[in-house]
């Protein structure tokens, strides 16, 4: 491949990065995907700027930079503000929420939510209702958290998730207890019986919610 053919070497540095992230190589990848941004801008492609970019902001995400995958990703959304299929929107707000900037973090989620539906983009969406009832939960809102996860719940057994699934029923069962903890009710006895409940849940098979495709994106031809 010529060094002078930016178009392909930015998609080839992009999914290097990607395959680096997957493999738990953190730091390659942020150095795959700065190759990328180089070349991108090298092209003038606006597109492949913000897609690398955001990656740039994924990887720093991973290694707990978070000041910095906020500012990579917020520049990535100059570079293609048309963009409107929610993922740069998603893989911001999962920054904000392990941030604990719930409200900017709800704020992001409604704007993404919407979009992700429209796009069509179903296993996001859900992802998307998952980190909202997260938010929600942070906020102490705890109706509306409870409901954001049963739906993520049903959206991802409709997609045959069965694994996130059980993550989003553990979610509804913790933010259970949150609100029995926070008002008094219902009684602790109940309330050690729903921890023991969300504990057999979470045995049956749920695992950490991976990171999703909302924070790591690939350009294609």
């Amino acid at each position: 491949m010529s060094k002078d053919n930016h178009r392909e070497r930015a998609i080839s540095f992009m999914n290097r990065g990607n395959a680096a992230a997957e493999l738990g190589d953190v730091r390659g990848a942020l150095s795959d995907y700065r190759t990328a941004h180089g070349h991108a801008e090298a092209l003038g492609h606006e597109l492949y700027i913000a897609l690398s970019m955001h990656n740039v902001g994924y990887a720093k995400h991973m290694l707990g930079d978070l000041p910095g995958a906020l500012s990579a990703m917020d520049e990535a959304r100059t570079h293609a503000p048309e963009q409107d299929d929610g993922i740069p929107l998603l893989g911001k707000a999962e920054v904000l929420v392990e941030a604990g900037l719930w409200t900017e973090a709800d704020a992001a989620l409604e704007e993404a939510i919407p979009q992700l539906q429209r796009a069509g983009l179903r296993l996001d969406r859900a992802e998307a209702e998952y980190f909202r009832a997260r938010t929600l939960l942070g906020l102490e809102r705890y109706p509306d958290a409870k409901r954001w996860a049963a739906q993520a719940r049903r959206h991802f057994e409709a997609g045959g998730h069965a694994s996130w699934a059980v993550v989003a029923r553990v979610l509804e069962l913790e933010i259970e207890l949150s609100r029995a903890r926070k008002e008094g009710v219902p009684s602790a006895r109940t309330c050690r019986r729903r921890a023991l409940e969300a504990l057999d849940v979470a045995d049956r098979g749920a695992r950490p919610v991976p990171c999703s495709a909302a924070s790591r994106r690939s350009a294609r031809g």
